[in-house]
């Protein structure tokens, strides 16, 4: 028997008195008691949905209650053991099944290692008292596992009191019968085993930090529906990216959650932060208002222009960085970036570029660069063909230069593998993971035959088609592309299914062996990627979300800000 003195009164706590039943709060998930130095807290796994009074456990929900002696009693020796000496300690046949044991432990915690105070539960009893009811976690009995958004609450809760209270923790690992710590073993690498076989068959990665996966994918889903609910039209001034996430993540100073992101960081960074949303609220407000107008006149008449443009972008930003250099034109003496054999005749969009710029210069002479006009319309493309429509930092400045063989070493072809497209994108900042999102873009849009015939007629030495190629889709394929035609304009789409919808059916295509390049293909056989792909399939929403992210970070590659470069006048024309 322990006596400890509570604001003056005196507790008994008797850990071998069965006829001891405790008083409780059981509206209480962690109790709410504003006495933070009660000796016992009762903690109550709840039945699924139950929030009242007077609770009655589910028989395929056990109660679980645990007794805590929560003040520094001695510390435990071998004679004080409180478990059963080894010959009256149950086998590991004989113990029951951790989820239908009920149990009562009175223990004490060791003073062997320094362990946080009373603030221990605090959260708890916080989201209780803001609640105004207990916190309902339901356990259903096919899992036996917490679920749900309070699912990491009842975890933390239950861990706090085992740390607390357990006799493993109490008296050391060594001090435990052979017997029961082989069970416990035998235990955690049964589950273990059993959830390695279940990530396996996942179709995405299963990383989630402190958080439990339920925790995880609930932010996620917050994140991609405040994202589509900033997106849509009647929202007069959305929030950008890192306002979502603040505002569903949380703010954590000088770091930006759920990006990876310090916002103090190197020169480098700081020299990107110059790039920001609403660059021209000042000195050209209706700036992105008329790139916008352009580009849904332009797609309205002709909807393949969207998917011209954000190539366009790509473009412009993977040769010497998004400088507006794409769009300047060949002269006597230079061929240019957009006459070389990679971007012609592919690009297309130009005119729309030519006709948001003048009425620019109209509006605000020499202030809105060529390169912020070319992100601005491949982010309104995007939205516009059914993608997100995202917030675009600006401030680029007008680079001078631009030369086709450019674009032979910095350019990824149709024709490469995994490896190769990982280290061209790396090359420029972007991870696999980037590479494999903004792949994805492939949804819109066409291709001339000249860039995947190889795959139809003359695959290798051994096969004239890749054996890879769905027959079904190479046999159309070959209806539109004849073999020995000399004509350079023939066309398929890159999406049969839907060339003008930005969507995740490019996945989809990869799936079912119809991806178009072999770039494309290559994303769904090899083992570093083909999850990423599974699991854009599997969330077309969650892959707009992060394409829109990725474009936010492809156009700040290389960019030229405050005195570099030019603000051009005309953007085929170097001023």
């Amino acid at each position: 028997m322990h006596e400890r003195k509570s604001k003056g009164s005196k507790k008994k706590v008797c850990e071998d008195d069965d006829e001891y039943q405790p008083s409780m709060d059981d509206n209480l998930l962690s109790s709410s008691s504003e006495d933070d130095n009660d000796d016992l807290e009762e903690v109550t796994r709840m039945a699924p949905g139950r929030r009242s009074k007077n609770v009655t456990p589910s028989t395929s929900v056990p109660e679980m209650r645990i007794l805590v002696a929560s003040n520094q009693p001695p510390q435990c020796t071998r004679s004080e053991l409180p478990y059963p000496e080894p010959s009256s300690i149950a086998q590991p046949d004989q113990l029951e099944s951790p989820q239908t044991i009920g149990s009562s432990v009175g223990s004490v915690p060791s003073a062997r290692r320094n362990v946080r105070g009373a603030t221990r539960g605090k959260g708890t009893e916080r989201l209780v008292r803001q609640l105004g009811h207990a916190i309902s976690v339901p356990i259903p009995s096919s899992s036996g596992a917490p679920e749900g958004e309070h699912a990491t609450s009842l975890a933390n809760e239950i861990g706090k009191e085992i740390r607390t209270s357990a006799p493993v923790r109490n008296c050391g690992w060594d001090n435990i019968d052979a017997g029961i710590r082989e069970a416990i073993i035998t235990r955690v690498r049964t589950k273990s085993d059993k959830a390695k076989v279940s990530r396996s068959k996942l179709p995405y990665n299963h990383i989630s930090g402190s958080r439990s996966f339920a925790a995880a994918m609930l932010l996620i889903e917050r994140l991609v529906n405040k994202t589509i609910e900033q997106s849509q039209p009647e929202v007069t001034s959305p929030m950008n990216e890192f306002e979502i996430s603040i505002e569903v993540l949380g703010r954590r100073p000088g770091y930006l959650k759920g990006y990876g992101i310090h916002l103090r960081g190197s020169s480098s960074t700081r020299l990107k932060a110059q790039l920001q949303v609403g660059f021209y609220a000042n000195t050209c407000p209706q700036a992105e208002f008329i790139v916008r107008s352009e580009v849904q006149r332009a797609l309205s008449g002709n909807a393949g222009l969207g998917a011209g443009l954000v190539r366009m972008h790509f473009h412009d930003c993977f040769v010497r960085g998004c400088d507006g250099s794409v769009l300047i034109d060949s002269t006597s003496s230079n061929t240019a970036e957009k006459d070389s054999p990679i971007n012609n005749p592919s690009l297309r969009g130009f005119e729309v570029i030519d006709n948001a710029k003048t009425r620019l210069e109209a509006a605000c002479s020499g202030v809105v660069s060529c390169a912020d006009i070319l992100a601005f319309a491949a982010r309104d493309s995007v939205a516009w063909t059914g993608g997100f429509r995202y917030q675009v930092p600006a401030g680029r400045r007008d680079g001078r230069v631009s030369l086709s063989s450019d674009t032979f070493t910095n350019l990824p072809g149709p024709s490469l593998g995994v490896s190769q497209l990982t280290q061209s994108f790396a090359n420029k900042g972007l991870t696999q993971d980037e590479m494999v999102t903004l792949s994805g873009a492939h949804t819109l849009g066409r291709s001339h035959c000249t860039s995947f015939s190889n795959r139809l007629y003359s695959f290798n030495s051994t096969v004239s088609q890749d054996p890879t190629l769905d027959p079904t889709y190479a046999a159309f394929l070959k209806r539109q592309c004849p073999q020995g035609s000399n004509d350079t304009s023939l066309v398929v789409p890159m999406d049969p299914g839907s060339p003008t919808r930005f969507d995740a059916s490019y996945y989809n295509n990869i799936i079912a062996n119809r991806g178009l390049f072999t770039s494309d293909q290559s994303l769904g056989s090899d083992s570093g990627t083909s999850s990423q792909v599974r699991a854009n399939a599997f969330n077309g929403g969650l892959w707009k979300s992060k394409f829109s992210q990725a474009m936010v970070k492809m156009g700040k590659i290389g960019v030229l800000t405050g005195s570099d470069g030019e603000i051009r006048k005309n953007c085929r024309v170097i001023n």
